[in-house]
């Protein structure tokens, strides 16, 4: 004979009740990655590298181009896909 112990009478109304907060607790994990993503993509872009890979320096034209401010916007910007800080806070979840 088995013998159960415990509060096994209540075990469906708790499955039940755990059932209806999956979803949120879904979202909460999905937006706690999605976080964790976006700040290893800013820090990426911070230090030029990913992966433990240094990316490639900026041409010197297109630094120059930048410096004589010819690529639109504000001039100078020596890292790669980053010309000011605003780029950097363009990344939202």
């Amino acid at each position: 004979m088995i013998r159960l112990y415990g509060a096994w009478r209540t075990l469906p109304t708790r499955l039940l009740s755990a059932a209806g907060r999956m979803p949120m607790i879904i979202d909460q994990v999905v937006a706690r990655e999605a976080h964790r993503f976006r700040n290893e993509v800013i820090k990426a872009f911070r230090t030029q590298s990913s992966g433990g890979k240094q990316w490639k320096p900026l041409s010197r034209i297109t630094l120059a181009l930048r410096r004589a401010g010819v690529q639109g916007g504000r001039s100078g910007g020596s890292k790669a896909l980053v010309r000011s800080k605003i780029n950097l806070g363009s990344f939202i979840i």
